[in-house]
């Protein structure tokens, strides 16, 4: 996750992103692992970019987040960079299971 370009070095990563995959799921990073998470979104948009211009698309390409609503968790994330790349965030609550039973 810290070397984004070397984990993807092997293939087209937004290409292959896009057309297999449509979740990227890292939960709890810490603070080494908040900046590799922001690197990769980074070269995702970048490569998104690039890829859509390629196709002819004037619509970017949507990346998304769902992040922990915990300042525990969101403290090692490097916000200004990813909200860069990112189309939009989702921020991830747990309620306690008893009030489940309310509903």
């Amino acid at each position: 996750m810290t070397e984004c370009k070397a984990a993807f070095s092997d293939f087209n990563c937004s290409l292959f992103l896009n057309e297999f995959y449509r979740d990227v799921d890292f939960e709890y990073p810490n603070a080494i692992q908040g900046q590799g998470f922001a690197d990769l979104f980074t070269a995702l948009r970048s490569a998104f970019d690039q890829l859509a211009a390629k196709k002819g698309d004037s619509t970017p390409y949507q990346i998304s987040v769902a992040v922990s609503a915990g300042a525990a968790n969101y403290a090692n994330l490097v916000i200004p960079q990813m909200n860069s790349a990112l189309t939009f965030w989702s921020l991830m609550v747990q309620f306690p299971y008893s009030s489940y039973h309310l509903l």
